[in-house]
């Protein structure tokens, strides 16, 4: 009995488990399974056969990547016969690099799903050290605020900022497809991003997460540092100088000082930041932070990638850009499908270190209760989720930079014992709210204090702040807060507006471990733009969609809380 016109997520599944290496067999005995469990057959997927997937299976089996000996002939030639799932596509020239966006269909509709009116972050050049062609990702963050690569894109390093086209082509196959879409906010990890561009073609604000760079430090500290204590010293003046940036005004100098009692770190951090550290400075300085939950889920994905891509055992295949474009849209393609697949659990016994997936240290740290938690002095043991027996130890509790002895950490992560220690902190009020709070409460502050003829974009500024205040309570907060939840910001009282702005400087948003990223540049350029502006009810919508990346990934964590 054959099986036409099967469903595109039955199809999917099937190809996702062959390519992770599921045998025939397995394949269909789990879906029999699941077609005797409902009394027999009662739709087309369930008549699937044995030949369909073992055809399947033999096409995958006998594909090469090699398509011609010459590589960029190779990619012209993958790429006639991948329409569908290329979006942007720049042959070699004399003039020009070769560019290539790769996206899936499945990746179209995570984009569209996940990217409305939420967050898009751009984790850049991945394997510039194995790699002939490094990989740029675009992620959304799923309903656990797990990212998902909705578009890779293949260019030569030096070539890797020149994002327009590229983005431009994407924007527009988005917008094809849903005319509504539109990001809240768009999250970069590298200082020398193109942001006019980004800004020209996503109409949003842009943020910019701290992960690769804290990474980088962390991962050092491990490897150049042997003591704990001394790690722990130089990370703590690391952050202060980071924080003293954020808050300006301040320079690439505060970065600069801290060295001088760091000997065994200086030589990496002189050779390696110093001649990045004015850039970066810019741009803390002028761009919001993006959340600690950004930063967990970036490096989580980070880790997936490097694990599902840079496993090859001949290392010669990193050289060649046909390979590179077969293994993203094939093997490691499927991984991410699986990891959104809710039987995935059925084949765990093929399951390997590709198979990485869970919560996000973020989200493990939630799921920490707060007796597991003891401060001791300048130290916290906490005990984590796996192994009730074991505490581990945490230098610098309550910072993003303190530092943890568990494995995780020893890679240079976030690990969910600091993500607990931060919020324990945060609760018991020993440690400031996130940079991203700062950053949000003083760009309130600001529209805050708009002179009178601004006061409509004031008080809804005000009102559209009380309202993210009582979602969040009613997502995390006590019972009794839950029953604001459902006000708009219309229906904001005006004793909460008016207390709200008598403790501007104070905004106090329940639970600090919710981040809240801003967009203070965007919102104050709005507010400056609508002075000049006599339609009120222009200002207010207008207000209200600048004002809606106040939350950043809040769009996110809601979702998800």
């Amino acid at each position: 009995m054959y099986a036409p016109y099967i469903s595109e997520e039955l199809r999917l599944r099937v190809l996702s488990l062959l390519h992770v290496g599921v045998s025939v067999e397995t394949i269909m005995q789990r879906h029999n399974e699941s077609v005797e469990k409902q009394g027999g057959p009662c739709n087309r997927d369930d008549l699937l056969t044995h030949r369909y997937v073992r055809r399947q299976e033999r096409s995958i089996r006998r594909s090469t990547y090699e398509l011609d000996e010459d590589d960029v002939v190779s990619i012209s030639l993958w790429v006639e016969s991948h329409q569908n799932n290329v979006f942007f596509y720049e042959d070699v020239s004399d003039s020009d690099p070769l560019v290539l966006g790769i996206q899936t269909e499945w990746q179209l509709q995570q984009m569209i799903q996940f990217g409305n009116c939420r967050l898009v972050a751009y984790h850049s050049e991945f394997g510039s050290n194995k790699l002939k062609y490094p990989v740029q990702t675009l992620v959304v963050f799923n309903s656990e605020n797990k990212a998902i690569p909705v578009a890779w894109i293949i260019t030569p390093r030096f070539a890797s900022r020149d994002i327009h086209r590229w983005m431009r082509a994407l924007y527009n196959r988005v917008r094809a497809k849903d005319p509504t879409w539109k990001l809240a906010g768009f999250v970069v990890d590298e200082p020398s991003a193109d942001i006019l561009a980004i800004r020209e073609v996503f109409h949003c604000s842009i943020l910019i997460c701290f992960w690769r760079v804290r990474h980088a430090w962390h991962k050092n500290l491990m490897k150049r540092c042997s003591e704990m204590e001394t790690r722990a010293e130089i990370a703590k003046k690391l952050g202060q100088a980071v924080n003293k940036v954020c808050k300006g005004p301040g320079s690439a100098s505060a970065l600069e000082d801290f060295t001088e009692d760091a000997a065994e770190f200086m030589d990496y951090f002189k050779a390696i930041w110093y001649p990045k550290l004015g850039t970066w400075a810019r741009a803390l300085e002028t761009l919001p932070l993006a959340s600690q939950e950004t930063c967990a889920a970036m490096e989580f994905y980070h880790k997936q990638l490097k694990l599902r891509l840079l496993n090859e055992k001949d290392p010669s295949v990193y050289e060649r850009a046909d390979w590179l474009v077969n293994k993203l849209g094939n093997k490691v393609h499927s991984y991410f499908w699986l990891d959104e697949y809710s039987r995935k659990a059925d084949f765990a016994r093929y399951s390997k270190d590709e198979w990485l997936n869970g919560p996000t240290a973020w989200r493990k740290s939630l799921m920490i209760p707060d007796s597991h938690v003891n401060i001791e002095g300048q130290c916290a043991k906490v005990i984590g989720l796996k192994d009730q027996d074991k505490a581990h130890l945490v230098l610098n509790p309550g910072s993003e930079y303190a530092i943890c002895d568990c494995g995780w950490s020893k890679m240079g992560n976030l690990c969910e014992h600091v993500f607990k220690a931060i919020k324990f902190c945060r609760d018991k009020g020993s440690v400031t709210p996130s940079m991203s709070m700062f950053q949000y409460s003083k760009a309130l502050i600001k529209i805050l204090h708009c002179s009178p003829f601004d006061s409509l974009v004031r008080d809804h500024a005000a009102s559209l702040a009380v309202w993210v205040q009582m979602q969040l309570n009613g997502q995390i907060g006590p019972e009794k807060d839950q029953e604001t939840a459902n006000l708009s910001p219309d229906n904001a009282t005006s004793s909460q507006v008016e207390n709200l702005g008598r403790n501007a400087a104070q905004v106090v948003i329940p639970d600090a471990d919710m981040e809240v990223d801003s967009s203070m540049d965007d919102t104050l350029d709005t507010a400056k733009n609508l002075r000049s502006s006599d339609d009120e009810s222009k200002n207010s919508d207008a207000v209200e969609q600048n004002a809606s990346v106040y939350v950043g990934l809040e769009n996110t964590s809601n979702s998800g809380a």
